[in-house]
Order: structure tokens, then sequence, then C-alpha cells
């Protein structure tokens, strides 16, 4: 599941490793995390971290992203280290 607001096209299915993702949607979500969802090993977020983001401050997100007991959202990591995304590109129907 992803929030529209980042992502202008969002497809309704993805393949991978020969099954089909279903690909949802949400307003209310972070628009900076992936929601995954799987009948068989749970639900997981991730941290979509922006490509030109240096090697080490990626590495430093991903850090405190995984650091137990951690609160904070991904936006709220991003804006942290001053990598937080412009403003909303699109929006999916």
């Amino acid at each position: 599941m992803v929030n529209p607001a980042h992502w202008p096209v969002i497809p309704r299915r993805v393949r991978a490793g020969g099954r089909a993702l279903h690909i949802g949607w949400c307003i209310d979500q972070d628009p900076n995390k992936l929601l995954l969802r799987s009948y068989s090993v749970g639900c997981w977020d991730l941290l979509v971290i922006p490509p030109e983001t240096a090697p080490g401050t990626a590495a430093g997100l991903l850090r405190d992203a995984a650091e137990p007991g951690n609160r904070l959202t991904a936006s709220d990591l991003l804006a942290k280290v001053g990598r937080l995304p412009s403003a909303a590109v699109g929006r999916a129907a």
C-alpha cells in the first residue's frame, strides 16, 4: 500500500517472483513509507528513501528506522536529516 502523494501512477498489480502483488493506496498513510501485507509473513512498514540521498545519510536513516523502540514516522526520520521529498506530485483515483 502507498500514499498517492508521491506516486503519480499506482498500478493495480505488479509481478514479482512469479506472483502477482496487489497494490493499494490510502491517503491517511505516511507518504514516505510502503506498507507490505502478507498472509504468510505478516505486515511490514518500509521507509522510502529518496534515490539522490547520500549513501551515508541513507545508511543512518535505515539504522534509525530499525532502532528498537523507534516511534518516529517515516516522514519524521526524513525531515530530521533534511531529506523530506517535495509536495505531492499526483493522485490516483
